[in-house]
């Protein structure tokens, strides 16, 4: 748990980290993260990560843990695939409601506690089916 927490302090780059409050020891990390920010326990200052990514969400599981996901607007099977019509591509569609988009994570999964997570800086998963990671991604709640 705590090398994932530290690789979410590599996402934001410990440099803008030390730019946001001065007071960041790289080796010893300061930082909670918070829906949509990075909190500095030593001085109380927040650094969004709409600010350094503004593509990019931090989506909570129901543990609270966080992975990093990018927002993709919907799309017609015609704008991805030669001589497809224009009904919406199936990965917009949640239960038959048509949605307007979708989070695809940023990073490659990660397994952790039996969950997988989208985050940088360290290591996916491998050698697992994909029923075992849809499993392991359901397993984060609601929504995943």
């Amino acid at each position: 748990m705590k090398k994932i927490l530290s690789s979410l302090c590599g996402l934001l780059s410990v440099t803008m980290l030390l730019a946001a409050c001065g007071k960041v020891d790289p080796k010893n990390c300061k930082h909670e993260m918070h829906d949509e920010a990075a909190v500095c326990t030593a001085c109380g200052k927040t650094l969004a990560l709409a600010a350094v990514c503004p593509s990019n969400k931090m989506i909570l599981d129901d543990k609270g843990m966080p992975g990093f996901y990018v927002q993709v607007a919907a799309q017609n099977l015609s704008d991805l695939i030669t001589g497809g019509d224009d009904t919406v591509h199936p990965a917009f569609r949640v239960s038959g409601v048509e949605k307007p988009y979708i989070y695809i994570g940023k990073y490659q999964g990660v397994e952790d506690n039996g969950r997988i997570y989208s985050l940088p800086g360290v290591d996916p998963k491998v050698s697992i089916t994909l029923d075992q990671y849809e499993a392991r991604c359901r397993a984060k709640g609601a929504g995943h």
